[in-house]
């Protein structure tokens, strides 16, 4: 009991360290726990309230699709063969009641431009009275239009090809043209495609916050702000005010790992999935409720070229400058349209997942008869003492070798373990130049040995990215747009001040592990979810440069035979490495009170085909929900653990260890692994291709190799498919 007590106290301590009173309050009052459980998605059949009229000329067709524009207008129409159903780049005639002149032009244009002039953004959609018309030039299977923005003065080139059952929107970068020394800030693709007026609609929007997020299509309300987010996250180099918005710190924490959106117009009837293809890294995906500004839940993809940063001139005073080199951005969006049973956030994942295992085929099936656990030993690290800093060894590598024996004793086989704070100087107080380590903590042929005894699944994880100012040295900085480094001050007892690396420190600390560690596995904590640009004064690198050094880096670690896991990564980081496995990974999303649903979308994409582990479940309330989360969403347990009292890291950075002693957490995870084990490990390796909620609280999962799983999160118990579920419990049906 007294270690559970211990553990609800951090889970509460890290909700108000992590969401601050503004980003609570931008959450709305929506309860987490309510949220996240099953909600039975209806299945009224949706209208669509388009029809092809005169104006609309079929320019393409597929087995699937047919493809009509309206020339004049450049408005397109998408028909879906199977239903009959029709998704429309406008917005009904009749339902545009109570919009103001320049959100009614918006709603008409195929592309908005986002444009900067004399230092501030003004909005272009592309309809402006007796503006030159589109250029169109039919294609094979699509379409070429030069279009212009009548208030940007600029023009540029669209191509659109429909194939099977997708459409491509694309713009070659270099077809851009701007007068009066204009500048493209963003480019909103499609803004109102698929568009749902309040609950005119049954179905809902997808965003890919989190693990997933519905905003089910419901009547206006008065919302005062939309969903706004990078995919990947924030570029840091791009500075801002000082006082950042909550959205902003929410973003750091969840936010977009997946270039994808989607639109579903009646659960298992009609619905596409948008990808990202080319501009990803520069993407920001705009999501609005029905109610804010407008009485139309929307979504788009909105691409950046060019971003205005905050350059201070005082501690109160500044003003916005623009980005000194244009990114250069081939935007690519790819629309795949689902119908029937896959018309769905399932169906989305589904169609991704594939997109994927084409693109990367070092994407393979998991192997193994029983899942996974990740035990993360926090070993060293500094602390205030009378006179200057100790360092305080926590954990040694002979009590991970008794750690493991114990667990492998209890019939755990399948673990792995991270070695956190391993380095000559402990986890935040070592200097990040290249492979150390700390033998009071470990020796070499320790850790050897240790990596024999785990059968080679022994990690050595370490953060690369940032570190502390007395980390990292002034030449090994990242730089922002406004001159500055690229810092953030942390309110932490030892060390306050963190700053991030540049790439080529990234790189030798990398190849340094890869040289020298005696261990099978690099366990990168934040490689994967950092993606900033960095302008020295000499040389920039923008943020999709960065993207590709840090997937050569990513081939160079697989090419080492080094086994690769990543922290809570964008998933940039498969496009051609074979990632083992991923940490961290989140099962809640940023609960804006305009979402609806939590949903596994990024479980689903990446189940049977790498090992996904849990945030750590001793930082949570442990409780027989966490338990069933992890076997709905097909998650593995994770823990960090330490052999000392965690009242040992008091005056340290690590002070918000509450409970961490392996020997009171044992039973524990015998237990909880055993229950997650008992049902995931009949899936593992397989893929999940459906997931429907027949009652509130109770979620079905079928796995392609045929086994469905049952959970029930309500306390009485229900009878699914002819089969009992009891109470808070997970069966195979």
């Amino acid at each position: 009991m007294y270690k559970k007590i211990l553990a609800l106290l951090t889970a509460v301590a890290l909700l108000v360290t992590v969401f601050p009173a503004a980003a609570v309050q931008a959450a709305g009052n929506t309860e987490l726990s309510v949220l996240s459980k099953p909600q039975v998605m209806e299945e009224e059949k949706a209208v669509s309230p388009f029809t092809i009229d005169a104006n609309d000329e079929k320019v393409a067709e597929s087995d699937s699709l047919i493809l009509y524009l309206n020339k004049d207008a450049l408005i397109l129409k998408v028909e879906i063969k199977e239903t009959g159903y029709i998704f429309c780049s406008t917005v009904p005639a009749d339902k545009s009641e109570g919009m103001s002149m320049e959100w009614i032009r918006m709603s008409q244009s195929l592309l908005t431009m986002d444009f900067i002039s004399n230092g501030s953004i003004k909005r272009s959609p592309l309809k402006h009275g007796e503006a030159k018309k589109p250029q169109i030039t039919e294609i094979e299977n699509g379409f070429e239009a030069t279009v212009n923005f009548y208030e940007a003065k600029a023009s540029l080139t669209l191509r659109v090809v429909l194939e099977d059952n997708t459409l491509t929107l694309s713009i070659p970068d270099e077809s851009i043209e701007l007068e009066d020394g204009n500048l493209v800030n963003k480019i909103l693709v499609m803004p109102f495609f698929g568009a749902a007026y309040q609950d005119t609609i049954p179905g809902y929007a997808f965003v890919p916050d989190g693990s997933g997020a519905l905003m089910r299509y419901d009547k206006a309300r008065p919302y005062t702000t939309m969903y706004s987010q990078r995919v990947y996250g924030r570029d840091r180099a791009v500075s801002q005010p000082v006082a950042e918005s909550a959205s902003q710190v929410e973003a750091e924490l969840l936010g977009i790992r997946m270039p994808v959106f989607g639109m579903v117009h009646g659960s298992g009837q009609n619905a596409f999935v948008g990808i990202i293809n080319g501009g990803d890294e520069y993407c920001e995906l705009m999501a609005n409720p029905a109610g804010n500004i407008v009485d139309y839940t929307w979504m788009c993809p909105a691409l950046i070229y060019n971003e205005q940063y905050w350059q201070p001139t005082g501690r109160a005073s500044g003003f916005y400058g623009t980005q000194p080199r244009q990114n250069h951005v081939d935007l690519e969006v790819e629309y795949q349209f689902l119908s029937g049973e896959q018309a769905d956030y399932v169906g989305m994942a589904n169609a991704y997942r594939q997109k994927l295992l084409e693109e990367n085929p070092a994407l393979t099936p998991v192997e193994g008869t029983e899942i996974g656990l990740k035990l993360d030993a926090f070993m060293a690290e500094p602390k205030k003492a009378l006179i200057g800093n100790s360092l305080k060894v926590m954990t040694t590598a002979r009590d991970v070798s008794d750690w493991v024996t114990r667990l492998q004793e209890s019939g755990i086989t399948e673990l792995s373990v991270s070695l956190v704070g391993y380095e000559k100087g402990g986890k935040n107080g070592h200097t990040m130049k290249g492979y150390s380590l700390d033998r009071k903590a470990a020796k070499r042929n320790e850790l050897v040995s240790l990596d024999e005894q785990l059968g080679g699944r022994l990690f050595l994880q370490s953060t690369v990215s940032s570190g502390y100012e007395e980390q990292l040295g002034k030449s090994q900085r990242k730089s922002s747009m406004n001159g500055g480094i690229i810092q953030k001050a942390e309110d932490q007892p030892l060390f306050t001040n963190r700053v991030w690396a540049t790439e080529e420190s990234v790189e030798r600390e990398i190849l340094s592990y890869i040289k020298d560690a005696p261990v099978s596995g690099l366990a990168l904590e934040d490689f994967g979810s950092e993606l900033n640009g960095d302008y020295q004064r000499k040389e920039s690198t923008l943020r999709g440069e960065v993207l590709d050094l840090r997937q050569e880096l990513l081939l160079k670690m697989e090419e080492s035979g080094r086994k690769i896991s990543l922290g809570d990564p964008g998933f940039y980081v498969f496009g051609q490495a074979d990632v083992e496995s991923v940490f961290h990974i989140p099962t809640n999303n940023s609960c804006y009170s305009y979402f609806t649903d939590t949903v596994p979308f990024l479980q689903i994409v990446l189940s049977g085909y790498v090992e996904m582990y849990s945030t750590y479940q001793n930082f949570n309330s442990n409780s027989m929900e966490d338990i069933l989360r992890l076997i709905d969403y097909n998650v593995y347990p994770s823990y960090l653990l330490t052999e000392a009292s965690a009242s040992e890291l008091a005056n340290s950075n690590m002070s918000y260890l509450y409970s961490s002693r392996f020997d009171t957490w044992e039973e524990d995870i015998v237990e909880h692994y055993g229950k997650v084990n008992e049902i995931l490990s009949k899936v593992k390796g397989a893929g999940i291709v459906r997931r429907t909620v027949p009652a509130a609280g109770v979620s079905v999962t079928e796995y392609e190799n045929g086994v469905t799983v049952a959970v029930n999160y309500t306390d009485e118990e229900v009878t699914v498919n002819g089969v009992n579920v009891p109470g808070m419990a997970a069966v195979i049906l």
